[in-house]
């Protein structure tokens, strides 16, 4: 995220109070286990029940998808709730609006950034209409899907609803933690980690996760 080039300078140039910085270090030790430990374990133990029961369980998907979405949820309202009233700004975790105040000056940076959001996006738009509209573009990758991957799609009607509201909640509980609150933290615990390698650690936790 772009905010995080601004961020540098209001930490490094501000004091923050001691309980801000110590609940902070606190939630991000926790934040840390979950990534590191929590989210991978659990996923693998539930895609191996899954793949026991082979697709037989018809309630193993629909409770999977429920608790990936209390467990992407929960962590992010704990984050928003202590940097609310620790002080902090929701600003910190990404709520705001694109400025090019957040590239270092760079008006070539911002306009990059700009133009490969939008290609993306209408990368994506182009992506779900084929395949909402296509019978036959459906079919060519429902072929080449691997069975490690179908066994984890959804088939049933409360599956599909589950799996696109998780699908939706992902993009934003993803942010917070992975892009938003990652940024923040590291800055403010380690103001002196160059924004490069924070978004290198940022980046591996969410690889490690997925």
């Amino acid at each position: 995220m772009p905010f995080f080039f601004t961020n540098i300078a209001i930490y490094n140039n501000c004091f923050m109070p001691g309980p801000f910085v110590v609940s902070h270090t606190i939630l991000f030790a926790a934040m840390i286990i979950l990534m590191v430990v929590v989210y991978p374990l659990s996923g693998k133990r539930q895609y191996k029940i899954l793949k026991s029961c082979g697709g037989d369980d018809l309630n193993a998907k629909v409770l999977w998808y429920k608790a990936s979405l209390i467990w992407s949820w929960f962590p992010a309202i704990i984050i928003i709730v202590i940097t609310v009233l620790s002080g902090g700004d929701l600003k910190e975790l990404g709520f705001r609006l694109p400025s090019q105040d957040h590239f270092i000056n760079s008006r070539w940076l911002y306009a990059a950034s700009l133009i490969a959001s939008a290609l993306y996006l209408l990368y994506n738009l182009y992506c779900y209409a084929s395949l909402r509209f296509s019978s036959k573009i459906r079919a060519h990758h429902r072929e080449r899907l691997p069975n490690q991957i179908r066994l984890l799609l959804p088939v049933t009607t409360q599956e599909k609803r589950l799996w696109a509201l998780l699908s939706f909640s992902a993009g934003v509980t993803e942010e917070i933690l992975y892009r938003g609150y990652l940024f923040f933290a590291i800055m403010l615990l380690f103001p002196s980690v160059s924004p490069y390698i924070i978004i290198v650690i940022a980046s591996d936790l969410y690889r490690d996760w997925e």
